[in-house]
């Protein structure tokens, strides 16, 4: 069964920038998507499986692979702040 998907920040190593484009497309067989390149500071984000970050962070060219966080606030009239 495919975990849901989570949100990640992908950080290319610093030799791959100008093969930026080459990492996304891997990335992408690897089922990254819905993500933005950022090519000027070498990172791509998106969203993907769970199980799949293991196989994100093996790609050559790949420096680190961050989970973005998640966080809720308690509304306005809330004891609790």
């Amino acid at each position: 069964m495919t975990e849901p998907p989570v949100e990640v920040t992908i950080t290319a190593e610093d030799d791959v920038a100008d093969r930026l484009d080459d990492l996304t497309k891997r990335l992408t067989v690897a089922r990254l998507r819905d993500g933005p390149v950022l090519q000027v500071i070498g990172m791509i984000s998106g969203s993907v499986s769970s199980d799949r970050l293991p196989e994100l962070r093996a790609h050559e060219g790949v420096k680190a692979v961050e989970v973005s966080g998640e966080f809720a606030l308690t509304p306005p009239q809330s004891v609790v702040q």
